[in-house]
């Protein structure tokens, strides 16, 4: 098995042939793999939004989704988006990245809430240079308040359902539709899986 490194996170890859199952997306690109803690390597300048199951290990489960490494490769992509957009200088997997909740929740620059109701009324909203954003799977039948108060598009990552909110500044560079992306990118789908 041997490693390259990835065109556009400088992480590390491994060739298809290898990787044991893994979910893999498609979509004008060359290899575009999930490895566990990993990124992705791939031609295409724009995200993938296609994923396609690989059966090259008998031992291995593609049935089988790994949560926790999943949300993990997105934090790590995030994080690497801190030269491009000054309003995650601070982001850190580390810091913002939670484990037992499978969550990412982030804000720079923020201010307690001036609004009246909504979703929006009751996390930090950002200054005008500022950013909060939240991302998380949770069970398709969470009564948690943030997954049943906001109306959003659907996402979805195996059997789980995907939360993601942002709220921008005024004068940032637009992060949502990269945020966006980079779920795609690491087999999230707009519908759910059968």
């Amino acid at each position: 098995m041997r490693p390259g490194t990835c065109c556009r996170t400088d992480s590390l890859w491994y060739i298809p042939s290898v990787t044991r199952g893994r979910v893999f997306l498609a979509s004008r690109v060359s290899a575009i793999a999930l490895v566990a803690g990993g990124c992705v390597r791939c031609t295409a300048p724009e995200p993938a939004s296609k994923a396609v199951v690989v059966h090259d290990d008998k031992d291995a489960d593609p049935k089988t989704p790994d949560y926790g490494n999943s949300l993990i490769a997105v934090a790590r992509d995030i994080e690497k988006l801190k030269h491009r957009f000054p309003q995650l200088a601070d982001f850190s997997i580390n810091e913002h990245y939670r484990d037992q909740k499978m969550s990412i929740s982030y804000g720079y620059k923020t201010h307690r809430s001036q609004r009246a109701g909504g979703w929006a009324a009751i996390v930090p909203n950002p200054d005008e240079d500022g950013v909060w954003f939240y991302i998380d799977f949770h069970e398709p039948n969470s009564t948690a308040q943030i997954h049943t108060q906001p109306v959003v598009p659907p996402l979805f990552f195996w059997d789980k359902k995907v939360m993601f909110l942002i709220l921008e500044g005024k004068r940032t560079k637009e992060l949502a539709g990269v945020l966006r992306e980079i779920l795609l990118r690491h087999g999230v789908t707009t519908e759910p899986r059968n």
